[in-house]
């Protein structure tokens, strides 16, 4: 398993930048959307102890703003990292069809046309959904993971109703 992921590394370096950009927009975004629900937090406790800091109108662009930044970002993290998981895929299937090229008639007559479709369209996509959105969405995950653990230690109920979904 671990050599056919070597071979995976290889095609990463051609798409450094992308993927770096897109795993920084990571936790800019889980970072904003956590302050979402702080702020809400703290405008109602304001509003019910009857002292607010701000007005509800700054309250309210301030969460507006939080949710734009936290679009813009997750836009970001999903057009760089699906961009350099499509390009992947393209480098990689152009290699593997120069490969397939150089290999003898004997090899075409021992494989069954539908097993090297199959190769060739299915197996190569389920590769770039691992290193596109497959890494993306586990990233996003473990950035979450510290935070629900905080929320247990101060509430353990709501903790538990946000692992649900």
């Amino acid at each position: 398993m671990f050599r056919d992921f070597a071979r995976i590394k290889e095609y990463l370096p051609r798409y450094r930048l992308s993927i770096a950009l897109g795993m920084l927009a990571i936790p800019l975004s889980r970072g904003l959307d956590l302050l979402i629900p702080w702020v809400i937090g703290r405008g109602i406790d304001e509003l019910e102890r009857g002292e607010l800091t701000w007005s509800l109108r700054t309250y309210f662009l301030l969460i507006v703003g939080l949710a734009l930044g936290k679009g813009v970002f997750k836009f970001a993290m999903r057009w760089f990292l699906v961009t350099a998981s499509r390009r992947f895929e393209e480098d990689f299937r152009n290699d593997l069809y120069r490969h397939i090229l150089t290999l003898p008639g004997s090899w075409y007559q021992s494989m069954r046309s539908g097993d090297l479709m199959s190769r060739l369209a299915w197996d190569v996509e389920a590769v770039r959904m691992f290193v596109g959105p497959g890494v993306m969405y586990l990233t996003e995950t473990l950035f979450m993971v510290p935070a629900v653990i905080v929320l247990a230690a101060y509430d353990l109920g709501l903790a538990l109703l946000l692992l649900v979904p």
